[in-house]
């Protein structure tokens, strides 16, 4: 497995809550699903919108580009999640870029998909 530096947000109000690097070419779609469902129950959400996150994720998959070599998955949260049962939002981010597979090997870059998903509580948004 591939590790690249994570994406983290220059807003400190957000928080890397799971990442997932795949090859393209393995099944990925089975492995997703589990990742994130398994990192959503985190949140204990609703299973509706955990749905709706779910299928916009794959969404986004299905849109990287065939060149593509790896999938990167980010979930973002706020930094300090709500004590009790709130109404949750998400936004996500697409990014295609190219990386060097390891430190010492920067001629020979490899093409990322990566699909930033950031979750967030409606009652809180300008409350911070």
């Amino acid at each position: 497995m591939k590790q690249w530096s994570l994406h983290q947000p220059a807003d400190r109000n957000w928080l890397l809550l799971s990442s997932l690097v795949l090859s393209s070419s393995e099944d990925t779609w089975g492995q997703i699903e589990s990742w994130l469902v398994k990192t959503l129950q985190l949140l204990t959400l609703s299973p509706d919108f955990s749905g709706k996150v779910l299928a916009s994720v794959l969404d986004a998959i299905n849109k990287k580009p065939v060149e593509v070599q790896y999938i990167r998955l980010l979930v973002y949260t706020p930094a300090i999640l709500p004590a009790d049962r709130h109404t949750w939002g998400y936004f996500r981010m697409m990014k295609n870029e190219n990386m060097p597979p390891d430190q010492t090997d920067s001629e020979n870059s490899l093409t990322v998909h990566t699909v930033m998903l950031y979750l967030y509580v409606e009652d809180l948004i300008g409350s911070g």
